[in-house]
């Protein structure tokens, strides 16, 4: 339990990350991309195949501290959540792209990655089921502005991170991980230092993104976050399925290896 309430400690001191972080192996992601058995757009083409459960984590809208749930967004439309749930269809939008809706005309779910709330929330939960969670693999895309190799800071005016004064971090050398469509940096260390690592991958925006991909040595689990998709995906055990389904914080759903996560995959909210 001491572990679990750490990792907000954490976000709060803003802890020398640069020398927690580890030299990544050059191998360490090769097991990833011939596990990514699905098509594209479905839960094992973002998320190796192989585990026993999978599990989708819904964004959350907006940008307030917890966020809104969509099932809060599904009171005031009228429609339904469920696993294969499409933002588009629960607004009743007129297309999945830059929807827009009479309905509801207020923020949308956050892309490409857990909002810091949500992912604090999952970090604090992995914690206490991860046999290494001393060593932990941290993928981000490369295609963020911040990502080009320079030093960066940590500011002390985010919101989130109320450190006393901005802090250096020294970029440690990278590693990459290549998957179809997407390369990623890939960094490791302990995963009680999830959010100030994120932080070193700086999109020059003042928001440190979650990780894209993660996972530990021991491939107990592997969490995506693709960045074109408004939901994450953890491959895991079932023990690991049930306790992130179980949490209040998390708007979670099963979901089945060959679902599609693509735009036309929701067939319950259609007019």
């Amino acid at each position: 339990m001491a572990a679990k309430s750490g990792i907000r400690d954490v976000v709060h001191r803003c802890p020398g990350v640069a020398a927690a972080m580890k030299r990544v192996d050059p191998t360490a992601g090769e097991w990833i991309r011939p596990r990514l058995t699905g098509p594209w757009g479905s839960v094992t083409g973002v998320c190796p195949s192989g585990y026993t459960a999978y599990v989708r984590i819904l964004h959350s809208v907006g940008g307030s501290e917890w966020g809104i749930h969509w099932r809060d967004v599904a009171a005031v439309t009228g429609r339904r959540v469920h696993p294969l749930v499409q933002w588009w269809r629960l607004i009743d939008a007129d297309e999945p792209v830059n929807p827009t809706s009479t309905m509801w005309r207020n923020d949308e779910p956050v892309m490409g990655e857990l909002p810091l709330h949500d992912a604090l929330a999952l970090y604090e939960l992995l914690i206490g089921v991860t046999g290494t969670p001393e060593s932990v693999y941290f993928g981000f895309w490369n295609g963020y502005s911040g990502n080009t190799g320079a030093d960066t800071w940590v500011h002390a005016a985010h919101a989130l991170w109320p450190t006393e004064q901005p802090t250096h971090i020294q970029r440690t050398p990278t590693g990459t991980v290549s998957v179809p469509g997407r390369d990623f940096e890939v960094v490791s260390g302990s995963l009680l230092h999830a959010p100030h690592i994120a932080g070193y991958f700086d999109r020059n925006d003042g928001n440190p993104p979650s990780p894209n991909i993660m996972w530990p040595a021991d491939h107990t689990w592997f969490v995506a976050s693709e960045i074109d998709f408004d939901s994450t995906i953890v491959g895991c055990t079932d023990h690991v399925a049930a306790t992130i389904l179980d949490n209040a914080q998390l708007e979670a759903y099963p979901v089945g290896p060959e679902d599609s996560l693509q735009y036309d995959a929701d067939t319950i909210n259609r007019r």
